[in-house]
């Protein structure tokens, strides 16, 4: 089996007390808080993932593992106290950086 795992950043102000929904193929698999991980086990193949919080979501990242493999993402919140607003408003769907880590 291989896994598909998505960490926090700790750190910051912006959305420390929520969790971000991690989905797979447009599927929630479960959510990572401030500071945590999350590993979700996946059968070999290509897979879409995002993260989102109410409105607000990251862009997709298309991640490829094979078996026995495990693929890691990084995420945190693109916004500032200063920017939240035109995030929330203009570019609702780039709330969240999600990237491959390392």
């Amino acid at each position: 089996m291989s896994k598909i795992v998505v960490r926090r950043r700790a750190g910051g102000y912006t959305d420390r007390v929520r969790k971000y929904g991690v989905h797979i193929d447009g599927s929630e698999r479960g959510k990572v808080g401030h500071g945590e991980s999350i590993a979700t086990e996946v059968e070999p193949g290509t897979y879409e993932v995002k993260l989102k919080i109410d409105w607000a979501e990251s862009p997709p990242v298309n991640v490829t593992v094979s078996e026995g493999e495990e693929a890691h993402l990084y995420c945190e919140p693109r916004t500032k106290p200063w920017s939240a607003l035109y995030y929330s408003t203009f570019a609702r769907k780039k709330w969240i950086t999600l990237r491959p880590e390392g």
